[in-house]
């Protein structure tokens, strides 16, 4: 049986999100990043795990469009260069061109609760081949 997230743990990732940062787990044991946060490792099942502060920058893996009202919302999953894919949202006025392979950053956090947005860095040279 998978254990229930913590409420403190949960809240020190949303306090960092809020606060710029994306934080991910560290398995000690296997030496894995993991994400969605929680205190036990995905992979090898140890409860040896620390927060790292994540890159900020990912590249697109995949992503979704679609209209609310009068504007297109972009949701993708980001992969860091940690290693974990992370659903997000993607803001900004560029989102709308976003392709698979983009890179994207961290963005300010607008009352997404805890789901991360980041934003497109509009260069050729970033996107991945």
């Amino acid at each position: 049986m998978v254990p229930a997230p913590d409420v403190e743990e949960r809240k020190a990732y949303d306090e960092a999100l809020m606060e710029g940062r994306l934080l991910v787990r560290h398995c000690n044991a296997c030496d894995a990043h993991h994400h969605y946060p929680r205190s036990y490792c995905p992979f090898c099942g140890s409860g040896d795990t620390d927060w790292t502060v994540a890159a900020g920058t990912g590249h697109v893996y995949t992503l979704t469009r679609w209209r609310q009202r009068d504007k297109v919302v972009v949701a993708a999953y980001v992969t860091l260069p940690e290693g974990p894919s992370v659903l997000s949202l993607i803001v900004g006025d560029d989102a709308q061109g976003l392709t698979i392979g983009d890179e994207v950053r961290l963005a300010a956090t607008q009352g997404s609760g805890s789901m991360p947005s980041f934003a497109c860095t509009n260069g050729e040279q970033d996107r991945l081949s």
